[in-house]
């Protein structure tokens, strides 16, 4: 540990005795001045003192000799003599050129902070003394000299976490809407609104957000992303710092889709032991709820399928919904937390609880997380945790605190302490210089305060990125590849080396990035997210009777002037684990204190730290000294998700269906439910309701109907309707519908019984937003009669078009997802329906079981049904005759009794005359139109046909008779033919052929490569004739066809090369940290003619293909590849160039033991289902346990086994590989 982290339990005794007295817990007769409330100075966290606006010019006056005193808690310091002589005309620092070694002299900021001290670099960037003398240094010997006398030294600033692909983004509105768990935000859940955040950032965008960064002092970042140059990728390119790369991972539990759960750890896909081979930085509870504390102790322990992650070589980014043991845990093994307070404190209204952590000694790391809802650069976090310190934590922290949680030990946190991180002898030269000349005795105070016109230099290795422009032409780094910047910096000339590090200028950087998030501020930055925290209707500003702005008030405070509101994870109380009336977060021994007056320690045989062993403890992970057990069924009440109903330890919880119904219940919870009847099924799952003679005395059958999600496999066949089960699985809200999923056990306890009556209602009762829609929702119902007005009415979110669905007269839709619906009913027929009431796609429709659900009870009148061919001919002079091709009127249903007539009318009368009305007598539906040609016309006429206000049209071309057709198309009008396979074309007239057939003559101008007919008739009154080509030697050659003088021209290319059709070709799934937006699949058309990918769809998953599924769309040309996904491009994913580009989300499965598998359909997307056989897929891994299927429709083994991260799975023409250089767009493997 290092000279800067002081004893916690003696550096914030003023501030615990000073609450302890506020709380009455000290002698009640005392008075307090310190108990006032802070007073408002306006500060908000958005207009910081420091940001200095732009008056940047000289620093003000320059002091004349060194002073520092920061109290005993302050790091120590040493003045090692007086400041060099003031750098001439107001600037900072002084150059005298020598070698490429640097002898910087300044305010040092190192083990001590050494005032008038130096830092000596030699000719490789690597510091070679620290102390308040290097000249007598070997390297010293004819270096460069910068003399800065208040110029602060400090270590680079490292950024521990931030998602660079999305630097592009300015900052997210939300309004006053705070959230409870990340993927409310991500995904809309729990009512919240949906947060649409682009990512993909192109390579110019991240390079203008890095250098948003080397402005603000930093030369580090974990960013999930990188540009080459400027900062160190610590994750990506370290630009030679040579450290363990950091696996970042944004996703350790698999749950991109959203997943949350309160309990129990059953998440999609939680990391393995593996990843603690190397510096792991993991998203772990980003949120304020149970859902958010569940993935620290899925994460931390093997219980209850949990995986312990928690390793010295851990940094947890967030931490916000932990406590006190599990803080103590993190500070057992040595894990670190990664803190990111604006863009907690704008999503959430809290953050993590870092004065509890730093209390049990947590190495506490910055981060700026992202623009969206974080801070621009590294100084703006550090304005952040600034202002929260001083107006809510009580000034807990010191300024050194803060600082060192942006270079000591934000290097501890991302394991790279070793080689950057401070100044000391054998790291690489990564400095900032800042200027200290207004706050000359507290340096640290000069970064806290610090916009990019006071950073007046940034080193990284030794080598200069950006600084005062005459400083950084007289080192010797700074002249070739720098440029001075066009605009002035806060007041201040600088120059950047973007040519030498980024291989561009200025210039084009900035045109590259017209739209993205402004590259510097010396204010507050535009539209930045506020740092106060804020929760409407729990707390908003701090007052006089809640100074710490906590909502809770200071007469009744734990923690009076420590910020620690009442989260929804509290359960209703301010944390205070020991029970000693001091809250957690300002307690400096959060676990209590032993007989001795000292802090307890953490006992990993007691991991929730309520002073019972873990084998006795009947809560193990969430602490209850007093191990209540309301239900004694063997699990404390304080982790029993049902602690008044007895269950097994980790069960299910007896629950009924009308309590899931009525929202009652919370999503995850884990439940059973009895005495139900099967009433439908199908390969998704089955509907149930209670037993009529089990119904709730007070709801009846209202709200007693259910949809069980649970698709049949291997493993699972759906109940038979009829029969009487129990289930037990997860409650959830899937877009407004409540149901059960993950079918953990079903019991079948009858079976062959009738299924209930159906409950009679009405369209205006059931139809969405209907007085019963809600309470009838998964019933079986009846609806009375109602008349069919429309068929497939637009889909809905998540459906797809043509719906397969009708609708009847008041809006209610019946759906065909039990059971095909053809054909549909008529419009204007009036039908009795019977079904299942469900709730999807924004629409309340009843599901027929079978086509005998749906009664006709009358016909309605006819109606126009079709009006075709589209275009037909007629020769001038035939009287009332058939056109060519024949034209007819098409009515959806034989005319009644009386019959029924069709109004015709032609728009050019002079050249075609139509009968007035069709006559259609009964029990005919279809007649064709007699039409009389009175002249040739000058093209197509339209002809209308109209019944009962519905008009089609039709045209019609009168010929002169004497006109001979000429040749109008030949299709394809190219080709490429396999040998000795046979292509179908067709020739195509304009007109209608000549009497006894038209000849079209064929030639092939190279006949050694294909053979064809010498000519093909069309045939009389047709328009078109089929003729076959066959391939027979590789190569090109030309078919040429003719009639009535006019030559077409068809390009033929013969190949030996196999037709393979559309497959998949190469698939990425696995990058070094977060596979959000980086992962493709690229396709290729090894057929022989252009393919439409609009009829095409992906799927993916372990269990089966509808784990992720994506339409495809475009047209495909022959041998061509196609690439989808991203839209991340950058070295780490084969920097792809994407045909169609989007997050692939949920993510592709990373396989393992149980194989994944990506696969093609030859169907739209909301057509796959669970047992549909792919058209082409590819399934790796260890092992098929799962029966993933293949193109054969059987469940084959592994194609490949696992790639690691960066490779990608190849496609030969032997088989599937593992490629270590991926090649995305370049399908050459295929045909090799």
């Amino acid at each position: 540990m290092s000279t800067f982290h002081t004893s916690n339990s003696i550096a914030h005794l003023p501030l615990l005795l000073g609450a302890l007295l506020c709380l009455g817990l000290l002698a009640s007769s005392l008075t307090l001045s310190g108990c006032d409330p802070l007073s408002n100075d306006g500060n908000t966290g958005d207009d910081d003192t420091g940001d200095g606006g732009g008056d940047d010019d000289d620093g003000g006056d320059t002091p004349s000799e060194y002073s520092y005193d920061l109290g005993d808690e302050a790091p120590s310091g040493v003045i090692c003599g007086a400041p060099e002589a003031t750098p001439p005309e107001g600037a900072l620092c002084r150059v005298s050129e020598g070698t490429d070694a640097l002898l910087v002299q300044g305010i040092i900021l190192a083990d001590e902070v050494l005032m008038g001290g130096q830092v000596l670099l030699d000719e490789v960037g690597r510091i070679a003394c620290v102390g308040c003398d290097c000249s007598s240094e070997p390297e010293a010997a004819g270096a460069s000299q910068l003399s800065c006398p208040f110029g602060v030294v400090s270590p680079g600033l490292i950024n521990t976490h931030d998602h660079i692909s999305y630097t592009q983004n300015w900052p997210e509105p939300h309004g006053a809407e705070r959230y409870e768990h990340r993927h409310d935000w991500r995904r809309g859940r729990n009512g919240h609104t949906e947060l649409h955040v682009s990512g993909g950032a192109s390579t110019e965008e991240k390079a203008w957000g890095e250098l948003r960064f080397v402005l603000g002092g930093a030369t580090s970042i974990l960013g999930s992303g990188n540009s080459d140059g400027l900062l160190r990728n610590l994750d990506r390119d370290q630009e030679g710092l040579g450290a363990e790369s950091v696996h970042y991972q944004t996703f350790p539990l698999g749950d991109s889709g959203g997943a949350t759960l309160d309990s129990s750890c059953g998440y999609p896909n939680i990391d393995s032991p593996s990843v603690l081979q190397t510096p792991y930085a993991p998203h772990i509870s980003e949120g304020i709820d149970l859902g958010a504390r569940n993935e620290f102790v899925c994460l931390s322990s093997e219980e209850n399928g949990g995986t312990d992650l928690l390793a010295a070589n851990t940094a947890i980014i967030h931490g916000v919904g932990i406590g006190a043991a599990d803080a103590s845990l993190i500070a057992y093994e040595g894990a670190k937390v990664i803190w990111s307070p604006r863009s907690n404190v704008d999503l959430y209204g809290n953050t993590a609880p870092v004065t509890m952590l730093d209390s049990l000694g947590v190495t506490i790391a910055l981060g700026t997380d992202w623009t969206a809802s974080g801070s621009m650069n590294v100084l703006r976090e550090l304005a952040c945790a600034d202002f929260l310190n001083q107006d809510y934590y009580g000034g807990w922290f010191g300024d050194w605190d803060l600082w060192a949680m942006t270079t000591e030990r934000a290097a501890q946190a991302m394991g790279i302490q070793e080689a950057t991180g401070s100044l000391r002898d054998g790291l690489f030269g990564d400095i900032a210089i800042f200027d200290g000349r207004e706050v000359p005795t507290n340096p640290f105070r000069a970064i806290l305060d610090a916009s990019p016109g006071q950073v007046h230099l940034v080193l990284r290795g030794g080598e200069v990125l950006y600084g005062d422009s005459a400083v950084v032409a007289a080192l010797p780094t700074g002249g070739t590849g720098c440029e001075e910047l066009p605009m002035d910096i806060c007041g201040q000339s600088r120059r950047a080396c973007l040519s030498r590090e980024l291989g561009t200028s200025y210039a084009a950087l900035e045109a590259a990035n017209a739209s993205s998030y402004s590259l510097f501020s010396c204010d507050t930055p535009p539209d930045e997210p506020s740092c106060v925290p804020f929760r409407p209707g729990e707390y908003e500003e701090a007052t006089t009777a809640d100074p710490d702005g906590d909502g809770v008030p200071q007469i009744k405070d734990n923690c009076p002037t420590v910020f620690n509101p009442v989260r929804p994870l509290d359960q209703g109380d301010q944390r205070d684990h020991d029970d000693d009336g001091l809250g957690d977060a300002c307690d400096p021994c959060p676990l209590g204190e032993n007989d001795d007056g000292e802090c307890i320690e953490f006992d990993p045989d007691d991991r929730d730290a309520d002073g019972v062993s873990e084998d006795l403890d009947n809560c193990p992970t969430i602490p209850n000294i007093d191990q209540l057990d309301y239900d004694e069924d063997g699990t404390g009440d304080a982790c029993d998700p049902c602690p008044t109903r007895p269950n097994a330890p980790g069960g299910a919880c007896p629950a009924t269906v009308y309590e899931l119904k009525r929202g009652e219940l919370e999503p995850g919870l884990f439940v059973q439910l009895e005495d139900l009847i099967v009433t439908a099924n199908n390969e998704d799952g089955f509907f149930c309701q209670v037993a009529q003679e089990s119904r709730d005395d007070e709801w009846g059958i209202d709200y007693s109907g259910l949809w069980v999600y649970a698709p049949s496999g291997e493993d699972f066949t759906p109940p038979a309707p009829g029969e009487r089960i129990t289930v037990t699985g997860s409650v959830n809200s899937w877009y407004g519908q409540w149901q059960l999923l993950n079918v953990d056990e079903l019991t079948v306890h009858q079976g062959a019984l009738s299924t209930p009556t159906p409950e009679d209602v009405t369209v205006a009762e059931v139809t969405t937003g209907g007085a019963r829609a809600n309470a009838l929702e998964g019933i079986l119902v009846a609806v009375a009669g109602a008349q069919v007005i429309e068929h497939n009415p637009p889909a809905g979110p998540g459906d797809v078009d043509p719906t397969g669905a009708f609708v009847l007269e008041g809006g209610l839709r019946v759906n065909d997802f039990l059971s095909p619906l053809s054909p549909l009913p008529l419009i204007g027929d009036t039908v009795q329906v019977t079904g299942l009431l469900r709730f999807a796609n924004d629409n309340s429709k009843v599901e027929p079981r079978t086509s005998q659900d749906v009664a006709a009870l009358s016909s309605g009148p006819p109606q126009l049904l079709e009006f075709g061919p589209a275009s037909v001919f007629l020769d001038s002079g035939l009287v009332a005759s058939t056109t060519i091709p024949e034209l007819t009127v098409t009515l959806d249903r034989p005319a009644p009794e009386d019959g029924t007539s069709v109004t015709l009318v032609s728009l050019e009368p002079t050249s075609l005359e139509a009968p007035a009305e069709l006559f259609f007598a009964e029990g005919e539906s279809s007649l064709p139109v007699p039409l009389t040609g009175l002249e040739p016309s000058n093209g197509p006429v339209d002809l209308e046909a109209t019944l009962d206000g519905l008009s089609l049209s039709a045209t019609v071309e009168v010929l002169d008779p004497s006109r001979a057709p000429v040749l109008e198309t030949v299709q394809p009008a190219q080709a490429t033919l396999q040998v000795g396979a046979t292509t179908t074309f067709t020739a195509t007239l304009d007109i209608p052929a000549a009497a006894f057939g038209t000849p079209v003559s064929l030639a092939l101008s190279d006949e050694s490569r294909a053979s064809a007919p010498l000519e093909v008739v069309v045939a009389e009154d047709t328009l078109s004739a089929e003729f076959d080509v066959t391939g027979t030697a590789a190569g090109d050659t030309t078919l040429t066809a003719t009639a009535g003088g006019v030559s077409l021209d068809v390009l033929l290319t013969v190949s030996d090369v196999p037709d393979l059709g559309l497959v998949i070709s190469e698939v990425l799934y696995d990058t070094p940290s977060s596979d959000d937006g980086t992962e493709w699949i690229e396709l290729y058309n090894g057929s022989f003619t252009a393919i439409d990918l609009a009829n095409y769809s992906l799927g993916w998953g372990g269990n089966d293909y509808t784990y992720g599924t994506v339409q495809l769309s475009t047209v495909l040309e022959p041998g061509a590849c196609f690439v989808l996904g991203g839209p991340t491009s950058d070295a780490s994913n084969g920097a792809p160039i994407y045909d169609l580009s989007g997050d692939l989300n949920p993510d592709l499965q990373n396989s393992g033991s149980a194989a994944d598998g990506v696969a093609l359909f030859d169907v739209p997307e909301g057509s796959i289902t669970t047992t549909m056989t792919p058209i082409d897929s590819v399934i790796y891994g260890s092992a098929n346990s799962n029966q993933l299927l293949d193109a054969s429709g059987a469940s084959g083994p592994p194609d490949v086994g696992e790639a690691s991260a960066s490779e990608s799975l190849e496609r030969t023409a032997s088989g599937w590989r593992v490629q270590s250089a991926p090649t995305p767009g370049d399908c050459a493997a295929i045909t090799q």
